[in-house]
């Protein structure tokens, strides 16, 4: 049986608002003997474990989890966890719109590594021990940071993520000795993942049945009954679905005007757009980011 990603609605788990830093901070804890299912949401997120051993499966792919490891999974990718010891494992873990990298040396560098690597295999990598050290330390002042509301708040998280991301890519370039990162899992019976896998990397691209069913040397039509059988939707109606998520996310948490926002998400024009939001959401774009900002301000002033 195929197990279908549930999608992770961080926006609204998190009550994050437009002006507000799209950045969430935990210190995770995973008890022992304990699995953390199939999901995904449009945040990236960068997690540091300081104890305990488990695994991270990432798009197929199984990476270990020890003191030292470092994983950043990117957006949309499909991600679970599995802690198989009698011990529980700790990490500090962050999520966060990419757009926030937007215009820094960091995120030139991590969109280059991108670039230059298969989009769909997480990064991870173990630090030396005195990045290790340093990265811990940046963990703690961001969750210091994080918890307490003070001046320049918003930059201090920016600036400290930023700084555990060099000390990544850093890493990166001179992994010794890597950490085991397994092979893809390939499954026939589960075919399907990698065409879900497909779609939530390319869905904000132009993107069609025809073009998955060429991507996989396949015909349309078994993909289309095969997409249908697994999950219960079509594939545009999931396309669909992953747009206008993205969208949503874009609305509450930047200043993008709308029409941009629909360009950014693979629309081709505002009026298409909008006529899926509406039937989607029940509102238009305009109408979705006044309620946001109006539910925000609402619990603002209850704090």
């Amino acid at each position: 049986m195929v197990a279908f990603p549930k999608y992770q609605d961080v926006l609204n788990e998190r009550k994050i608002g437009k002006g507000e830093l799209p950045f969430v901070l935990v210190s995770s804890l995973h008890p022992p003997q304990k699995h953390f299912p199939l999901h995904f949401h449009e945040f990236a997120e960068l997690s540091i474990t300081y104890k305990g051993n488990g695994k991270k499966v990432v798009n197929n792919v199984e990476c270990t989890l020890e003191p030292g490891t470092l994983t950043l999974i990117l957006p949309n990718q499909f991600h679970e966890s599995y802690n198989g010891s009698n011990m529980q494992l700790l990490a500090y873990t962050c999520m966060f719109e990419m757009n926030i990298l937007q215009s820094t040396d960091c995120g030139s560098l991590l969109n280059t590594y991108m670039a230059d690597n298969d989009n769909e295999t997480p990064i991870h990598c173990r630090l030396n021990d005195e990045d290790y050290s340093s990265v811990l330390r940046l963990m703690e002042d961001m969750m210091a940071e994080y918890v307490n509301v003070r001046l320049g708040r918003n930059e201090m998280l920016r600036s400290k993520l930023i700084e555990v991301i060099i000390l990544m890519m850093r890493n990166l370039n001179h992994q010794l000795p890597p950490p085991h990162i397994g092979p893809r899992i390939h499954d026939r019976k589960n075919r399907i993942q990698d065409v879900l896998q497909y779609i939530h990397l390319h869905f904000m691209q132009p993107l069609s049945l025809n073009m998955i069913a060429d991507h996989f040397n396949l015909q349309p039509t078994p993909i289309s009954r095969m997409f249908k059988k697994k999950t219960g939707q079509s594939v545009s109606d999931y396309l669909q679905i992953l747009r206008i998520n993205r969208a949503a996310s874009l609305l509450c948490t930047t200043e993008m005007n709308i029409t941009d926002v629909a360009y950014e998400v693979g629309y081709e024009n505002y009026r298409t757009f909008s006529r899926a939001f509406r039937l989607m959401k029940g509102i238009t774009p305009t109408e979705f980011r006044q309620l946001q900002e109006s539910k925000i301000n609402r619990i603002s002033s209850q704090q």
